[in-house]
């Protein structure tokens, strides 16, 4: 199959130029002139083209979890997102017994070899269950606890997709997981924590790389011991060894924290994310966030709550949302792109295959307007919409 995007600005890393985009065989040929014969045409229409996007952080979509642990969750799930314009995705998990977990991760495997899946699955992330329980936020307190390494170790070894895990670094035995997932490739992500900003220091220094909804479930600055200290979201600004994910639908974090984020950040070290929960792209009522053994129920209006609250959990909105709310606050159309590509790639250290328009790439692109609409998405070499 050879698909050629005519009419189009391919967005190349800082760079926005007119230039034909030519996949072949699930792979990028050509960026410039059209290269062959085409089997598919699209027109961008003096749009921009774009890699596919990767989300990182990603519960659910369309009505469904991934923690119902069943390939058709995952085909229903991903598939939401992928037309949403992330062609690449990393479900997630919450805090839920190691069973529950388990099941998990199996399904992903099932998944993943059932041959359905449209969108590329990119690794499976573990938020918790090794979580602060004064920052528990839309998770299930009764099941978080201190880092077991025999639990963790047990699900490094049996399942070499596991990519991410975001853990609480003032927790017992939190540097010791840090340093061991990232002697074995896993993104070790400081989340749902109420560390000092000098406890986060220390935990960069033992294998965590990046921090989990900036802003959103973590210490911020305070009296601590006697004296005003700067907690997580302080600490995950300054320090340049880490990367940040933030939610950015302005919910749950407002204009001026974006800006904030994205001044100290920069492109190359800010991660838009959904963290979207299944009933993103539902009509309002109450859905499932988590395994329906262990996990908690949320109330969808204009946002995401935790039943019977007004304490938001994940997001509803999808990553184009995330594009055109960046877009909205003044940030360049590449910077935006680039947060939804190249930055994560490099994060999950797959910027070899995605994340980037150049030849011997994934064919994976997506294709919007100046408003930041989609209006096509190629992945794994298909035309998808």
């Amino acid at each position: 199959m050879r698909i050629i995007v005519t009419n189009g600005f391919c967005v190349l890393g800082a760079e926005i130029r007119r230039a034909d985009l030519t996949i072949a065989d699930g792979r990028i040929a050509a960026v410039g002139d059209a290269v062959g014969i085409p089997d598919v045409t699209v027109d961008a229409a003096g749009g921009f083209v774009a890699p596919g996007f990767i989300d990182i952080h990603v519960h659910g979509g369309g009505g469904r979890d991934f923690m119902e642990a069943s390939v058709e969750a995952f085909v229903a799930a991903s598939e939401y997102h992928l037309r949403h314009g992330a062609t690449s995705q990393v479900p997630t998990a919450v805090s839920a017994p190691l069973a529950d977990l388990v099941r998990f991760l199996d399904a992903y495997q099932a998944a993943e070899a059932s041959g359905k899946l449209a969108a590329r699955l990119v690794g499976a992330h573990l938020e918790g269950p090794y979580l602060s329980m004064k920052k528990a936020g839309a998770h299930d307190p009764a099941f978080l606890k201190d880092p077991d390494p025999a639990e963790y170790v047990l699900l490094v070894e049996r399942y070499p997709f596991l990519r991410r895990m975001t853990a609480a670094p003032e927790l017992p035995g939190a540097f010791a997981l840090g340093d061991y997932l990232h002697a074995h490739g896993v993104n070790a992500s400081i989340g749902h924590s109420d560390a000092s900003a000098t406890t986060v220091f220390a935990a960069a220094a033992h294998g965590f790389t990046s921090v989990t909804h900036l802003y959103n479930a973590m210490s911020a600055v305070g009296e601590r011991d006697g004296r005003k200290q700067g907690g997580v979201a302080e600490a995950a600004l300054l320090d340049d060894r880490l990367y940040a994910e933030v939610i950015a639908d302005l919910r749950h974090v407002p204009e001026e924290l974006l800006r904030l984020a994205y001044r100290n950040k920069g492109k190359e070290r800010l991660i838009l994310v959904s963290d979207c929960l299944s009933p993103a792209g539902m009509e309002t009522g109450r859905y499932r966030l988590g395994s329906q053994s262990a996990g908690i129920d949320v109330d969808v209006r204009e946002a995401a709550f935790v039943a019977g609250t007004g304490r938001l959990a994940g997001s509803i909105a999808a990553a184009d949302t995330l594009l055109r709310n960046m877009m909205s606050i003044g940030v360049p159309l590449a910077d935006a792109v680039w947060m939804l590509t190249k930055a994560p790639a490099e994060l999950l250290g797959i910027d070899d295959t995605v994340g980037t328009l150049a030849p011997g790439m994934a064919g994976d692109a997506v294709v919007f307007d100046a408003s930041g609409t989609i209006t096509h998405v190629i992945a794994k070499g298909r035309v998808i919409r």
